[in-house]
């Protein structure tokens, strides 16, 4: 049987409900999160009243959700250098309000990336709060994500 995220959160969460844990964001002692990307048909804000709504208690915070829709490339890094970081602060004010904890954040490292960029994304994360940061990205990124890794104190973790 198949599941979209969306039936298996729910029935995960319905399932922590029946059993009484307490916390609708475990399940059987199991914290359940979401990676935003899963509500990205909605802005930040509305994703975060979505994942409130069905007691999801831990995201993982997809880049999309905080830059500027619709810019790639040369406009994209632009952004990104010349970004304030109390964006990212006022965006980790927000989910603490909501109580939902963030866990990291998912950004797309990519060979063209400059160094500057990398670092970047890296104060970004530290401004959100995170110590982790998850990436879509080429295995051949990992030997030069260390020394940023190591910089600012930040786990990288790769995914599919």
């Amino acid at each position: 049987m198949r599941f979209t995220r969306r039936q298996w959160i729910g029935g995960c969460l319905a399932g922590a409900v029946r059993h009484g844990s307490g916390l609708a964001a475990q399940y059987r002692g199991v914290e359940v999160g979401v990676q935003s990307i899963s509500f990205q048909d909605r802005p930040l804000e509305a994703m975060l009243e979505a994942v409130s709504q069905i007691g999801i208690g831990t995201v993982e915070l997809w880049s999309g959700h905080v830059e500027p829709a619709n810019q790639t490339g040369a406009a994209l890094r632009e952004w990104r250098l010349g970004a304030d970081l109390d964006h990212f602060r006022n965006i980790r004010a927000l989910f603490d309000r909501r109580r939902v904890r963030l866990s990291s954040y998912d950004v797309p490292f990519r060979t063209q990336c400059t160094d500057a960029e990398i670092d970047r994304m890296f104060e970004m994360a530290r401004a959100l709060g995170v110590v982790t940061i998850s990436s879509s990205s080429e295995i051949g990124m990992a030997a030069r994500l260390a020394e940023f890794a190591r910089k600012h104190r930040v786990r990288v973790g790769f995914h599919n």
